[in-house]
């Protein structure tokens, strides 16, 4: 875990060897690696929120709507399974 692997990497190594092991007669006991919780994702810095307001002022009232809707209306609408955020027609 010092080196660049991620967590679900060297559990999947393990997992494997574990198997190896087991279909030759040893038995090992491995403990797996933690996985980081799954959560919200980070929220954007002032500097950036302002940027993604900016940018949705100049494509147009639209997108201007979606954004602000999103960042002030809608706390949770990431979470909402058939949104995958705005998309332009």
């Amino acid at each position: 875990m010092r080196g660049k692997a991620s967590p679900a990497s060297i559990n999947q190594a393990l997992a494997a060897v574990k198997l190896l092991s087991a279909q030759s007669g040893l038995r090992i006991d491995v403990k797996p690696a933690r996985l980081p919780r799954p959560g919200e994702p980070h929220a954007l810095t002032p500097a950036e929120q302002g940027r993604v307001e900016r940018a949705a002022a100049r494509r147009g009232a639209l997108d201007r709507a979606i954004v602000a809707t999103m960042l002030y209306a809608a706390p949770g609408w990431k979470s909402a399974p058939a949104c995958n955020g705005p998309t332009r027609r």
